[in-house]
């Protein structure tokens, strides 16, 4: 028999909530609520009940019940359940908290086929068939499977007697092991002659972090449980840098201002939230699995190009204004394309005053393009596009509920300045309809008046350090999105639908949108499984930890961080695109460098220079020179007025 052995608990299955004690201190909220007094009383009396059932037996193996069983019969009485109903809860806790690791799962299947036994060990109080029924609904055990727990058998992988107990058992002629336990799976593996292999699933810096510095003065163990939460959710999936950054960075941004802009909206007894395109997807598909029910979630396609034409019907400049601010610096196709305003017409308005459509609109060629925006028989086209544009617009939001009687519904986005609630709001107004509320993960401090429109924000920029250099991360990373931008809407067999521009989707966008979905919807699935005592908390420690964590990245990005965002291409129909982080030639990286200049405004300084040297104290040289621009330009002026001054 070829034999290929795993260990159970963090090797093929992990908790989501971090250390096995934490089972203890949810079974005490469980008990108790929120009361911490009797959580803690309860965390170190189930912790002492097990070292003391091993010295009164003076047994190394004891099981679940045998420590339940050494409950005082008072303090029993006190709880309000029966030992046997304790042991119960115990049990569902772990059930529910324990998940398969991914990579495990593909270890086994890989063994599998290659014509191994499996077999799962472990030393550990809780029953063989408890454990089996929690491999089974993880699908990593068949029947076929051989299980040893120490319980079973009065041995234990720690002293190497239960390695004994499967030779004697299986007499395996070729057998590997896998586990997390330097001692248990390696070191007494290898002394039974059997070959070990250290498997072991570490939680991240930042997880780390999270950990060491507790800020919860409740039991401090809420820091412990959303890093296990965290490290669960990624070993789901692929081990990478992509996980980690979904899970550490992406959802524990994006899980916690889900759950915040849900209780904001019952508060306000909101019926139905609008989830806008593209942005808001992975805040849709979170919102699904939180399991709130208490409000309506629904997709609504619509993008600032498909409401930048229904607002041009009065065909006037200042309408054109209101949505990009300028037209310097730009070519009239950007501006143009902008609006959804067909090439084959604008072209011979263009020629006749002698513009080319790629042309910059510096001081001369902004007088001729304003001519043509003014030109009567260009604006009685617009106007008439704009109106048709605009029908189809309310048409479709009437369709959808987001206007009408009756209608008590908001809308939610990504965020920063507010143009899209500005413009849409304006259009809602010119027809008679109410302005409607609005939700944003972050707003920028120069962000639009509340006159356009009401909103809400679960982080503003003045508050926090995070920068735009994180905005454009978070619109082309953490909320990628591989499907067409809404251009407008068309009707079709009385439905309006929504007009998606072609894509051409790199694999990268596709995998990464995927990965960031699918781990902050694990993320959210998981939460949800808590209690409702604890669960502000835990959104409470995710939103302080998320937030930090991302403002590490954005100033202190390790290598392999910097790398994952090297194929993210950043931009829009205005401003064009740029790649957010690239290789410094020799001249930009002594820009950054000693006087603190990028050249590409859009590319981040710290990824990239990360990216290029890979030497962390580059980065603590850029920011000493950025904190003390003004001090460092006065040295350099003194040394420059001495020097002269000695000529």
């Amino acid at each position: 028999m070829k034999l290929c052995s795993f260990d159970i608990f963090d090797t093929s299955l992990v908790r989501i909530c971090g250390a096995p004690s934490n089972v203890f201190f949810l079974t005490g909220v469980r008990l108790f609520g929120n009361n911490e007094s009797l959580i803690k009383e309860y965390v170190n009396y189930r912790s002492a009940a097990e070292r003391m059932v091993k010295s009164v037996t003076c047994k190394s193996n004891v099981s679940l019940s045998d420590i339940i069983g050494i409950f005082d019969d008072n303090y029993i009485s006190k709880i309000g359940v029966s030992k046997k109903e304790l042991e119960i809860i115990e049990k569902e806790i772990e059930y529910n908290n324990l998940v398969p690791v991914k990579e495990t799962s593909d270890l086994i299947e890989n063994y599998r086929e290659k014509g191994y036994t499996i077999a799962f060990i472990s030393d550990m109080y809780l029953p063989s068939d408890f454990i089996r029924s929690v491999l089974s609904k993880s699908h990593l055990i068949k029947e076929i499977d051989y299980l040893f727990v120490s319980i079973d058998y009065n041995a234990n992988k720690y002293d190497g007697t239960l390695y004994d107990v499967i030779y004697d058992d299986l007499k395996p002629k070729e057998w590997i092991h896998f586990g997390d336990n330097l001692h248990s799976d390696v070191k007494m593996a290898r002394l039974k002659n059997v070959s070990a292999n250290h498997l072991s699933y570490k939680y991240t810096n930042d997880e780390i972090e999270w950990i060491i510095k507790k800020e919860t003065n409740f039991y401090l163990l809420y820091e412990e449980i959303v890093a296990g939460l965290i490290r669960a959710a990624r070993l789901q999936f692929q081990n990478n840098t992509f996980s980690i950054i979904a899970a550490d960075i992406v959802a524990m941004n994006y899980v916690p201002f889900v759950n915040w802009l849900i209780n904001d909206a019952i508060g306000r007894n909101i019926d139905c939230l609008y989830f806008l395109s593209r942005d808001s997807l992975i805040f849709y598909r979170i919102a699904q699995s939180l399991n709130r029910p208490e409000i309506e979630y629904r997709y609504l396609h619509l993008s600032r190009k498909s409401i930048y034409l229904p607002y041009l019907i009065s065909g006037e400049i200042s309408s054109y204004l209101d949505c990009i601010d300028t037209f310097e610096g730009y070519t009239p196709k950007r501006i143009f394309d902008t609006f959804s305003i067909p090439s084959d017409f604008y072209m011979k308005y263009l020629q006749k005053v002698g513009l080319s459509e790629l042309d910059i609109l510096d001081q001369i060629n902004l007088s001729k393009f304003i001519s043509v925006l003014e030109d009567i028989s260009f604006k009685c086209y617009v106007i008439n596009i704009a109106n048709k544009a605009r029908k189809n617009l309310l048409g479709y939001l009437q369709q959808e509920k987001v206007i009408g009687l009756n209608s008590n519904s908001a809308l939610v986005d990504l965020g920063w300045l507010g143009t899209t609630r500005k413009i849409l709001n304006k259009i809602l107004e010119e027809d008679s309809f109410e302005q409607i509320y609005m939700y944003y993960w972050g707003v920028l401090s120069n962000r639009l008046s509340s006159i356009y429109g009401m909103y809400s924000s679960y982080v503003y920029l003045e508050d926090s350090p995070i920068c735009k250099k994180n905005i454009l991360v978070m619109e082309h990373y953490f909320s990628c999105n591989s499907e067409g931008s809404t251009l407008g809407y068309e009707k079709k067999d009385g439905f309006y639908i929504p007009v998606l521009s072609d894509v051409e989707n790199s694999n990268f966008k596709i995998v990464l949108q995927e990965m960031n979905n699918d781990i902050s919807v694990k993320v959210a699935s998981f939460v949800s499984l808590y209690d409702e005592e604890i669960l502000n908390i835990l959104f409470d420690v995710m939103k302080r930890k998320g937030l930090e964590t991302l403002i590490r990245m954005r100033l202190y990005p390790s290598y392999n961080e910097a790398k994952c965002f090297r194929n993210v291409i950043v931009g829009d129909s205005i401003k064009g695109e740029s790649v957010v982080v690239q290789k410094l030639s020799l001249i930009n990286a002594l820009l950054v460098l000693f006087i603190g200049y990028m050249r590409n405004r859009r590319c981040w300084p710290e990824a990239s220079i990360i990216y290029t040297f890979n030497f962390r104290p580059f980065l603590y040289m850029y920011h000493f020179v950025r904190d003390n621009m003004q001090m460092i330009r006065i040295l350099i002026k003194k040394f420059l007025n001495y020097g002269i001054g000695n000529r």
